[in-house]
């Protein structure tokens, strides 16, 4: 693949064993680049991201339509990655538009798009509108047709870091308090309306930070971060955590860690999965390694932990039907993985299956 001449999307999918089934490029002279992609009914995938000039997504063509700052896009891709549909979200005049995350509804074939808003923007011939900046959810069905658009709690200094979907459709945000003393875990239902809101303090003198969330088949939320969670006093003060939330949003457990950052979490019935950095030997410096590890779902409880490499960056993690970790991220220099042994001097990007337990 080569770039028109900015940055421009590419999208790539691999089968089981790695191996490239299709990647294709979108953009033109101008800058693009995606947000986020999720995996869908059917084999589908949909991909989020922003664009300036024009955006040839095959049958479809979407212009920018803001000369004030980059439009966002949509896109659903069928499965040999010809695209289905696309969908643009524009800011209105004087409005500031920005793209969070993407959550694939497996169920009904649909997506949902968090952003944040200032203003007005259409998506679809659907206008939003926020008139104090803060978060913005739009659910779209299967044909791309706008079904919902829902504003949650938010507001100037909150940083929303994701957003899923459970069995039942309903919506899960996870956010942060951008001075740092609190993080936040939403819930929309099936319509978009709110369901709850959990607010977990901070300590007064260290950042509170929310890194993921994933959402297991009972409805269950798993958020990853670092603070104290709700705990000010908490021995030993801020640390890396992974808590789990009932679906009405009680915290069921807290795991909390030492060295090691859990940027990443997913889950299923049977694991909690963890990936990160900074697992490391007392000798060794503290950026050393990244890592994975699996949790029992009931209690947190350990199960296994994996080493992944020095100068590694795990910025995705999902279980596959065979609750097989699969990671995403990027590298430098050389790393093994499943006795594979990648290497690249200026840094590279990196899609492994590991055989964890």
């Amino acid at each position: 693949l080569e770039s028109a001449g900015a940055a421009d999307v590419f999208v790539a999918k691999l089968d089981a064993c790695g191996n490239p089934i299709w990647a294709k490029r979108f953009g033109d002279a101008a800058a693009q680049g995606a947000i986020d992609v999720a995996a869908g009914k059917g084999g589908h995938a949909f991909v989020l991201g922003e664009f300036t000039g024009a955006l040839d997504l095959g049958a479809h063509r979407l212009t920018a339509a803001s000369p004030w700052g980059a439009d966002l896009f949509l896109a659903k891709l069928g499965s040999n990655g010809a695209t289905r549909w696309a969908v643009q979200i524009s800011a209105e005049e004087d409005s500031i538009l920005s793209g969070t995350a993407l959550a694939a509804d497996v169920d009904d074939g649909g997506a949902l798009v968090l952003g944040r808003l200032e203003g007005a923007a259409k998506v679809a011939g659907v206008r939003i509108e926020r008139r104090a900046i803060g978060a913005f959810v739009v659910r779209l069905d299967a044909s791309g047709r706008v079904v919902w658009v829902s504003l949650p709690p938010s507001g100037a200094d909150s940083e929303e870091i994701g957003i899923e979907v459970d069995d039942h459709g309903n919506a899960l945000i996870a956010s942060q308090d951008g001075r740092g003393t609190a993080t936040f875990v939403t819930k929309l239902d099936d319509d978009g309306q709110l369901e709850w809101h959990k607010r977990f303090r901070g300590s007064s003198d260290q950042l509170e930070m929310a890194f993921d969330l994933a959402v297991d088949p009972d409805g269950a939320a798993l958020l990853s971060g670092s603070g104290v969670f709700g705990e000010p006093e908490l021995p030993g003060g801020p640390r890396p955590f992974v808590a789990k939330l009932d679906d009405d949003g009680d915290v069921l457990w807290v795991k909390r860690f030492d060295a090691q950052s859990p940027r990443q979490v997913t889950a299923s019935e049977e694991s909690v999965v963890l990936a990160g950095d900074a697992l490391c030997a007392a000798e060794e410096p503290a950026s050393c390694s990244a890592w994975a590890a699996g949790l029992s779902p009931s209690g947190g409880e350990e199960a296994w932990t994996q080493r992944i490499g020095a100068d590694v960056r795990v910025v995705g993690l999902e279980l596959d039907p065979w609750e097989k970790p699969v990671l995403a991220g990027g590298f430098q220099g050389t790393i093994a993985l499943g006795g594979d042994e990648l290497s690249s001097e200026q840094g590279a990007l990196f899609v492994a299956r590991l055989r964890a337990p």
